[in-house]
């Protein structure tokens, strides 16, 4: 063997040596509290728009309809068991979306602490944490009886990630949006009324279609999302409303709809308190008044998060509602 190949064949010996060497480091850098990080990262910015929102719409619901039966220490155990069912499903969700190619895109540009633009697991190893993670959600939501709006938001899961229900236009990925939202409100619901009956036997009635009204209220004004993420749709080539028809018509639409909606839902609750009115008023407005301005992308951030409060406020307004049953 000549001189050359020698060298050459101790230069790959040293560069895979020292490869394997990273990995190993690597490997051992991964601690339990490394990948629990990684689970909180994939979620984080979702705490406000899934876990705290349907969680409340979910309480809220089952109070007006007098859904908490039993000891305070069994209604706390149901809390928590839905609160397990949002984030594990929400999980699922988030993995879902964030391994495929457009999103770390994006992500490198609106989010880049997440796990994968940040390189803390490969989309490889997110798509193999996703095929624990399905059987997990729905297992869980067989022993909680809430399949049906697992699989419900599974289906929805898949035609907004696989079959690129996102890239469909803003009006297919509104719809797809609100139907997963709904879904977390919907499994919390039935995981909490699981088992509870009335005085007399009866299953207590959930007041299905209040799900529906949510749904299509976020359906239309989720557009405020897309305010602040322009720069990532723009990355990715996504047909946002914004960039398919003008920030002056989605900022509008968004004006409009969250005061329409906000007097919609206080007059069907038959709300009679002035200062929930004036509370939830004076919310909607500040998001108008903001949308309109246009000041910018770090203040439609902000509009962003408003709409989050502005929507948990609408999901809780059963507790303060004086219509009958």
């Amino acid at each position: 063997m000549s001189i050359s190949s020698r060298t050459k064949l101790d230069d790959n010996y040293s560069t895979t040596v020292s490869y394997s060497r990273q990995l190993n480091k690597l490997h051992h850098e991964r601690t339990f509290w490394f990948h629990l990080k990684t689970l909180y990262l994939f979620t984080k910015s979702d705490f406000k728009t899934v876990v705290l929102p349907q969680s409340l719409f979910a309480i809220a619901s089952v109070y007006y309809s007098k859904g908490f039966i039993g000891s305070p220490p069994q209604i706390a155990l149901r809390i928590t068991l839905a609160l397990v069912w949002i984030w594990t499903h929400l999980l699922a969700e988030d993995v879902s979306n964030q391994r495929l190619p457009d999103a770390i895109l994006e992500d490198a540009v609106n989010e880049p602490w997440r796990p994968l633009p940040s390189k803390r697991l490969t989309a490889a190893e997110a798509s193999l944490l996703l095929r624990y993670l399905l059987p997990i959600a729905y297992g869980l939501s067989v022993l909680l009886g809430a399949t049906a709006p697992s699989t419900t938001l599974m289906a929805a899961i898949y035609l907004y990630n696989d079959l690129e229900g996102a890239s469909c236009g803003p009006y297919f990925r509104n719809i797809l949006n609100a139907a997963g939202l709904a879904c977390f409100g919907w499994g919390a619901a039935e995981i909490l009324l699981a088992g509870v009956t009335t005085d007399i036997g009866m299953p207590v009635k959930y007041p299905y279609e209040w799900i529906g009204l949510t749904a299509v209220i976020v359906a239309t004004t989720v557009q405020a999302q897309d305010l602040p993420d322009i720069p990532g749709d723009e990355a990715r080539g996504r047909q946002s409303m914004p960039l398919l028809y003008g920030e002056l018509w989605t900022r509008a639409s968004i004006a409009v709809l969250v005061v329409l909606w906000t007097m919609t839902c206080l007059v069907y609750w038959e709300v009679q308190s002035p200062t929930v009115w004036l509370v939830l008023l004076s919310a909607a407005l500040s998001i108008a008044i903001l949308t309109l301005l246009w000041l910018g992308q770090d203040w439609d951030e902000i509009v962003w998060k408003l709409w989050c409060i502005w929507t948990t406020m609408i999901f809780t307004l059963p507790l303060f509602s004086s219509a009958p049953i």
